[in-house]
């Protein structure tokens, strides 16, 4: 194990967490067995809006999902050294937390709120109506 893992590990340890973590298993896989793959994960929004920071890869997506360096870190992915660096920088700054946080909950609520988002659909929805008609089947 390399020493980054080996600190990042003893670090997890003694924020209480998992004895052992295994980084290259938990990087985001981009494709599932039948080739499908995620567009922007959720989880990034709902982590966000709880006032988390997170740490994501450049993937599909999910770098449209936070805003870099002021809500979480975004790594290349595959890149297991990467996401060890952007985890041990979340970890030893803990002092940044809640201003990550708090820039993930105004990001979520300036990008992600319900009535902007329905009104963009539903002009959408009349720009079609326009554009081509009462279409009947």
């Amino acid at each position: 194990m390399s020493k980054k893992r080996t600190t990042i590990t003893a670090e997890l340890k003694a924020l209480g967490g998992p004895e052992k973590v295994d980084l290259a298993r938990t990087q985001h896989q981009p494709h599932g067995r039948q080739g499908d793959a995620e567009g922007r994960g959720l989880f990034l929004q709902e982590a966000q809006a709880c006032g988390l920071p997170v740490v994501a890869t450049k993937h599909g997506g999910l770098p449209e999902g936070l805003w870099p360096e002021q809500s979480g870190y975004l790594v290349p992915e595959r890149d297991v050294e990467g996401l060890a660096d952007a985890l041990s920088r979340l970890i030893k700054q803990s002092d940044r937390w809640p201003a990550l946080g708090r820039a993930g909950r105004a990001f979520i609520e300036q990008r992600f709120e319900i009535r902007s988002l329905t009104e963009q659909l539903v002009e959408v929805y009349r720009y079609a109506r326009n554009a081509f008609g009462n279409v009947s089947s």
